[in-house]
């Protein structure tokens, strides 16, 4: 009625006129306007609440339903004192002045919890429904723009971490190839720097080898031991020409000299001729076997294989087998031939110093660190006997012209004199040849001396 009443004032009459109703909209438009300008201006947080309480005062069908304010307060699931409070303020503004949204219902006894509430008016109702709706759509659409606002959020938040990531990833690996090639450069110039002593080095060996060839020259005639040693010296540092010239220089005038053998990296510790005399073998502590040409004095072959120094070589009586042993305890057997390995005797515990080849070739004699020396058959490989005794370690042995007896030297100070054909027994001989003895086996392995027999009885 008040808004009708204004717009009659604004028109300048005095009484209500259906033709100002009809202008207004009619009654449901102007309770549905009322409604919603009183509900724009209460606050965010009173809108919602008016909202959740108008559910349960009108029905789906548009029915109005009284409730007490305690009731209301359980609805909405308010408990603390500050919000029933509130809840009471905003109860008294919908149904206070000239709101009218809500009324009051008194009972007689006019106690204040008791006051139940209901919408104003009938005609309330659908505006209350119509309201409460569209504030329930607003609020959805202002959740999904907040959910939409959010998820943008986190996809920007998602972009800018995999451009912060990639930007770290790529951040790394300059950061890695930026020490990689300062690595690099200090390697280079590392390199450089050791390239650079080693050309000093090298330019320091050239001057002292051609100093020392030159004092040598000047020493042939008044002394031609020391001017040898200088020559060859000089060689050793670095084999200019000068010193090389110094040294064949040297040889020529002196007879006993033949040649410098030059190609070990290390220390040589044992030299053998083959037979026929025509090859040389060199075992070194560079771990390898030399085979030298005698005549041309060019080296034949390299052999590799032992894993330490070289302490012993050895050439078989048919000079068709060399064996070598080594600080890595075992011994190896090469065809001298195809400088091939044959086998690798592995039986000491120790260091091999000393291998001898008996008259026959078919035994091998090994002296070794762990005080022990071992007899091996040459064509099987197999170990005949081990021969202990000594209280230190074996560093010499060699067979007697007959192949009898074997001589060993210890680090004891001592020899032992062997009988090389004593330790194996018909039995041990059964077992090295899983068979009968023939009788050039038997001479082998038991002893001319000892009147053959049929051996292995269970073995053909």
């Amino acid at each position: 009625m008040t808004c009708l009443w204004e717009e009659e004032s604004k028109a300048g009459s005095r009484v209500l006129r259906l033709t100002a109703l009809v202008q207004l909209g009619g009654a449901e438009q102007i309770v549905r306007t009322h409604l919603d300008t009183t509900m724009q201006n209460l606050p965010e947080k009173e809108q919602a609440t008016a909202a959740y309480i108008f559910r349960y005062l009108v029905t789906p069908s548009g029915s109005k339903i009284a409730h007490s304010l305690s009731d209301l307060a359980d609805y909405a699931k308010i408990s603390t004192p500050e919000d029933r409070h509130n809840l009471t303020a905003l109860l008294n503004k919908l149904s206070g002045g000239d709101v009218r949204i809500l009324r009051p219902l008194p009972v007689s006894s006019g106690k204040a919890d008791e006051v139940r509430y209901e919408i104003f008016h009938d005609v309330l109702a659908k505006a209350v429904l119509d309201w409460q709706k569209r504030y329930s759509y607003e609020q959805e659409r202002k959740a999904a723009k907040q959910k939409l606002r959010q998820q943008r959020l986190r996809t920007i938040m998602v972009t800018i971490g995999l451009v912060l990531a990639i930007g770290l990833t790529v951040f790394a690996a300059f950061q890695t190839f930026r020490a990689e090639e300062q690595r690099n450069l200090a390697q280079t110039q590392q390199q450089e720097a050791e390239k650079q002593r080693n050309l000093a080095d090298g330019q320091r060996k050239l001057a002292l080898s051609r100093q020392l060839a030159a004092q040598s020259r000047t020493l042939f005639d008044s002394n031609f031991e020391t001017a040898t040693q200088l020559a060859l010296a000089g060689y050793s540092i670095s084999p200019t020409y000068e010193a090389r010239d110094s040294l064949n220089d040297g040889l020529l005038a002196n007879p006993e000299f033949i040649a410098f053998l030059r190609g070990h990296s290390a220390s040589v510790n044992s030299v053998a001729f083959s037979p026929d005399g025509k090859t040389l073998a060199s075992g070194s502590l560079d771990k390898t076997i030399i085979l030298w040409d005698v005549t041309t004095h060019n080296q034949l072959a390299t052999l590799k294989g032992h894993s330490d120094s070289v302490y012993s070589v050895a050439f078989s009586p048919d000079g068709k087998t060399l064996a070598s042993g080594s600080v890595d305890n075992t011994i190896i057997l090469w065809d001298v031939t195809t400088h091939n390995q044959l086998a690798t005797l592995k039986g000491h515990s120790s260091y091999v110093y000393s291998v001898a080849f008996s008259p026959d070739g078919k035994t091998l004699a090994s002296g070794s660190w762990d005080k022990t020396i071992i007899l091996w058959d040459v064509t099987s490989h197999n170990q005949l006997a081990t021969l202990k005794g000594y209280s230190n370690s074996v560093l010499s042995v060699a067979f007697s012209p007959d192949g009898k007896t074997l001589a060993s030297g210890s680090n004891d100070n001592t020899i032992i004199l062997w009988n090389a054909k004593a330790n194996t027994s018909p039995e041990q001989a059964c077992q090295i040849v899983n068979r009968s003895l023939s009788q050039d086996e038997w001479k082998q392995y038991v002893g001319a001396d000892e009147p053959y027999q049929k051996t292995c009885p269970d073995s053909p």
